[in-house]
């Protein structure tokens, strides 16, 4: 990922069935364990490494 650059995190569910959560904004840091996004109206949201790794997290480019 790219700092500047506009992303859509996908987080999956834990069950069975579960469709997980969509989220949009911009790439703004990067710490050792995770990333940091900004959503257009202001707030902001952590993504660990980790959960991209194991499958749980898919991140794609806007």
């Amino acid at each position: 990922m790219n700092i500047g650059k506009r992303y859509e995190i996908t987080t999956f569910g834990k069950g069975k069935g579960e469709k997980g959560t969509k989220f949009k904004g911009m790439f703004i840091a990067e710490e050792k364990e995770f990333y940091i996004l900004q959503h257009r109206e202001g707030f902001k949201e952590c993504f660990l490494k980790l959960d991209f790794v194991t499958g749980e997290c898919k991140v794609e480019e806007l």
